[in-house]
């Protein structure tokens, strides 16, 4: 019976040490870079609707991450404006959707395709009808 407790108390310490080491070795995918594409969709400020063949180039720069939380800034522009702006955003617990917050624009949702190609949903303020595609790839 000593046996068996002892036995027992030692897959139990293993099971839970096996767990441990899990946990602590998750990967997060890095998406520390620049990030260019088009966006697609509609922007209210300019009245402007597109589709991906007329789609307007966007940079996305995340200059700083920390496990599944980063950071940085973004750019797009066409032929009559240009928007910079800053956001910060957070890698979901299934490594593959991202939720990303716009300064004074919006919210995007996304979704890692591939560790070089992201898709973003972008929806705008409360009191803006903005929707966009951003289509994003690593350079």
């Amino acid at each position: 019976m000593r046996l068996g407790l002892l036995t027992a108390c030692l897959l139990l310490c293993g099971c839970f040490g096996l767990s441990l080491a899990c946990a602590e070795s998750t990967e997060y995918p890095d998406l520390v870079g620049i990030w260019t594409g088009v966006s697609s969709g509609y922007y209210e400020k300019v009245d402007l609707l597109f589709n991906e063949t007329q789609g307007l180039p966007y940079t996305m720069n995340i200059s700083e991450q920390q496990g599944r939380v980063f950071k940085g800034s973004l750019e797009a522009s066409g032929e009559d404006f240009k928007a910079n702006y800053t956001f910060s955003g957070i890698i979901d617990h299934d490594m593959t959707t991202i939720y990303l917050a716009e300064k004074g624009t919006g919210m995007d949702i996304g979704h890692i395709i591939s560790p070089t190609e992201i898709e973003f949903i972008c929806l705008g303020l409360e009191d803006s009808s903005t929707a966009l595609i951003n289509f994003i790839k690593k350079e």
